[in-house]
């Protein structure tokens, strides 16, 4: 899977790129909270899968619960892959002398994890759709405070 592969590359610069790691070691604090939000939004996505598949059949609430941690790991790892990317180019788009632009979308990888669960929990109850769009603000706002922090 190219994205799997995308996210090792990014480990690996992380490790290799003295500038980078430093740019997430000076922010470590703010980061771990946006982290932390995002792992909110990985686990309402998981739930309101579940939930929406809950009241289909007994066969769709067990693939639900099989599916549970994979939905979350994968949910979770598009959204920390984008962050970590989306830092790696803050950090470096000065050293190279150039504008910061935005992080390659593993699109596939995030239709999956992301957008067809978090259509099933708009068509469960778009209330708690409503919360994941707060969710998703609060991590916008995470993502706005780093950027002035880079300023």
């Amino acid at each position: 899977m190219q994205f799997l592969e995308d996210a090792q590359n990014l480990i690996g610069r992380f490790k290799g790129s003295q500038h980078f790691r430093k740019h997430v070691n000076d922010r470590a604090p703010l980061i771990i909270a946006v982290a932390a939000v995002l792992l909110l939004a990985s686990a309402a996505i998981t739930v309101g899968t579940v939930l929406y598949l809950g009241g289909k059949s007994s066969v769709l609430v067990l693939l639900g619960m099989i599916s549970a941690p994979f939905l979350l790991l994968g949910s979770l790892a598009v959204q920390l892959y984008l962050l970590f990317s989306w830092l790696e180019e803050r950090a470096l788009a000065p050293v190279a002398g150039r504008k910061p632009k935005p992080p390659p979308i593993p699109v596939a990888p995030a239709a999956v994890f992301i957008l067809v669960p978090f259509i099933g929990l708009v068509l469960l109850t778009w209330k708690a759709a409503l919360g994941l769009i707060l969710i998703v603000g609060l991590t916008i706002g995470g993502y706005v405070l780093l950027d002035r922090l880079s300023d």
